[in-house]
């Protein structure tokens, strides 16, 4: 994945707090499952959690608000949902809570990238994490989706993305860069067989469905290798576009032909600037449809984009579908929501549409919103996906009905996950002649969604972060900070449990209360 341009930070607050100007106090805590603190100077901002869930008929109602006629083109019929499981995959019990929300929401589709989550067998087995889901568990998942009504669309990384794989010593020798682990070489056979394999045991598992997404996006170490080199120079007339293109046509022709789907998403970086002719010679527009990605705040800025790619799109395929994020697209390690930036990244779509009307008009039929974990396999972990419901759930009523305002948004958003009075918003605080701009992500505290707890904690750990960052403390008021620290990784500890294995459990504290530890 390219997160692009990202640069965009959230608008502050107006929240009144006291503040406090002692010069080395403490951050005080009192955290405990039921309560979720902003920590305030010496002094506390509750924010009480409700313990009772939002009824079903009253999201429902809700919802009712952003159905209105828009005034705006919206090719936006078909919502689907990514979920980016190659870190901090929820335990199976979280889809069981965010599938039902996810419906109320008109999403039509959930794209499941497993990558080692999935249960492989046989000659892959080593691919699988100790973590993995179980076949059992992949069948729970699918039905879930099916009581909801959510269609599941498996996604297999066919091409590049492909370092769970190709990490190994045993498939090492199928990279096209020997020092880089994310692009297959698709000239070697052995490439095919491990492509062919993956591919069959998720249909294997997902009898039903009707539709996969290949990857094949970000395969930037192509036509390096000597095995491709020798079939550009016999085969290919040293076209590394045709190399390209008939790696992506012979696996969606094998998942076609061979497998049965009867409709293959690929992104579409890899043949963003291939003409119009050569995607035709390979029949590009019978076997796929393009998933045109960005996730950048504005998609619409000149050179986003190859120029003319949406007119060369018109000549080869009948449908074609967007790409969003919701989270994991605003920094490789960021780890707090940012519901503005991933809106504004929505809102661009849809002038990217009316930008390019003439081209994509009657083709695009839908988009996907993606949530990525990591920007690739060995990354640190970025927004959790309890952190990023309140940026799902905005973006979603958005596209439901474009033309609502962000405030309009955030008002629905805000209803619909059951959260409290808007009072407990303040002003800046004043801590020792700093200022603190609690973020507008504080607005989303105190609410009733699926993991609100870790958001609510989350966004605790961002102050925290600050105060840290910002002052020195004598050695006393250091170790009261210690124990608040430890303190909060206990209730952080606790509430990631509850969706999270433990692998990622321990691996968001190291990441992001251990190293604090190490500037105290």
């Amino acid at each position: 994945m390219n997160a692009g341009n990202t640069s965009q930070e959230s608008a502050p607050l107006n929240i009144t707090a006291g503040s406090s100007g002692m010069s080395n106090a403490p951050l005080p805590t009192a955290l405990s499952s039921s309560v979720a603190l902003l920590l305030v100077g010496s002094g506390l901002l509750y924010f009480l959690v409700i313990s009772q869930s939002v009824p079903v008929e009253k999201r429902s109602g809700i919802l009712q608000a952003m159905q209105r006629p828009t005034t705006r083109s919206n090719p936006f019929a078909e919502k689907i949902v990514h979920f980016d499981l190659k870190g901090a995959a929820p335990k199976v019990s979280y889809f069981t809570e965010i599938f039902p929300m996810l419906s109320l929401l008109n999403v039509t589709s959930v794209l499941m990238e497993y990558e080692d989550m999935f249960p492989y067998s046989g000659q892959v087995a080593i691919l699988k994490r100790t973590i993995a889901y179980s076949e059992d568990e992949i069948a729970t998942i699918l039905e879930v989706a099916k009581k909801n009504k959510l269609e599941v669309i498996p996604l297999v990384q066919t091409f590049g993305h492909l370092e769970f794989a190709l990490k190994y010593d045993r498939f090492s020798h199928l990279r096209e860069d020997p020092e880089r682990m994310d692009t297959l070489c698709p000239s070697e056979n052995e490439s095919w067989t491990l492509i062919t394999e993956l591919l069959t045991q998720v249909r294997n598992l997902h009898p039903d469905v009707k539709r996969i997404h290949i990857g094949a996006d970000e395969a930037w170490q192509i036509a390096k290798d000597g095995r491709c080199l020798e079939r550009l120079r016999t085969e290919l007339g040293f076209s590394t576009d045709r190399l390209k293109l008939a790696h992506i046509a012979r696996t969606a022709r094998f998942a076609r032909e061979k497998l049965h789907f009867e409709e293959v998403l690929a992104w579409n970086d890899m043949f963003g600037a291939i003409s119009d002719k050569l995607m035709l010679k390979y029949e590009l527009g019978t076997l796929i449809t393009p998933v045109i990605w960005g996730y950048a705040v504005d998609v619409t800025r000149p050179g986003y984009f190859p120029d003319g790619m949406f007119e060369r799109y018109s000549k080869v395929f009948e449908k074609l579908m967007f790409a969003s994020a919701f989270k994991g697209a605003n920094g490789i390690a960021e780890i707090y929501a940012n519901v503005n930036r991933y809106f504004a990244n929505q809102q661009s779509y849809v002038k990217l549409y009316e930008m390019h009307k003439t081209h994509l008009e009657g083709r695009v039929k839908g988009i996907v919103l993606t949530g990525w974990q990591r920007y690739y396999h060995s990354a640190p972990l970025c927004e959790l996906l309890p952190v990023s419901v309140p940026s799902l759930v905005s973006d979603l009523i958005y596209l439901e009905n474009t033309s609502l305002s962000f405030s309009q948004v955030m008002h629905l958003a805000r209803k619909f996950l059951g959260c409290r009075s808007m009072e407990v918003q303040t002003a800046p605080i004043m801590v020792r002649n700093e200022t603190y701009y609690p973020s507008a992500e504080t607005a989303y505290m105190n609410c009733t969604f699926p993991g609100h707890d870790i958001y609510d904690f989350v966004e605790n750990l961002r102050f925290f972060v600050w105060r840290i960052h910002r002052f020195t403390y004598s050695n006393s008021a250091r170790e009261i900070i210690r124990e608040q620290l430890a303190d909060l990784e206990q209730k952080i500890r606790h509430a990631l449990s509850a969706y999270f294995y433990d692998e990622t459990v321990d691996e968001f504290i190291f990441a992001n209360i251990a190293s604090l530890k190490m500037l105290l």
